[in-house]
């Protein structure tokens, strides 16, 4: 005998599932809690809930460093490169062209990310390595 029965025209009393828009919830990997993505970048990219800081790509680091505005990539155009053949249990070259296929568009550009900023009112020059590059 059964506890529990399926009813076959009750349908309409379970309620209808919702659907949520992509990319607006964010899990926290600290204490595992759903939070909700302006929250998390409104805090400065931490968890408003414990605290835990979420890692941010190299480019949103060097904005965050610099003056507002004054911000100005260098060399955007350079690639990482292979020159001497190296290889593991996987071809450098292989490594790159996999790592790029899995970032988002502009996200990874070089290993280094290379540029010209303003900082307490002196231009500097800021490189932040890029470790979504391996």
């Amino acid at each position: 005998m059964a506890w529990f029965r399926r009813r076959k025209d009750g349908d309409e009393d379970r309620p209808k599932k919702v659907v949520i828009a992509e990319g607006l919830w964010v899990k926290c990997d600290s204490c595992r809690e759903i939070v909700y993505r302006a929250e998390v970048d409104r805090a400065g990219r931490v968890c408003p809930k414990c605290g835990y800081p979420f890692r941010i790509s190299a480019r949103e680091r060097i904005v965050s460093l610099v003056d507002e505005g004054s911000f100005e990539e260098r060399e955007a155009g350079m690639r990482s490169k292979d020159p001497l053949g190296f290889k593991d249990t996987k071809r450098y070259t292989d490594r790159i062209k996999a790592a790029r296929a899995k970032a988002t568009v502009g996200e990874i550009s070089s290993a280094l990310e290379k540029a010209w900023g303003r900082y307490a009112a002196e231009s500097r020059a800021v490189n932040k390595r890029n470790h979504r590059l391996r």
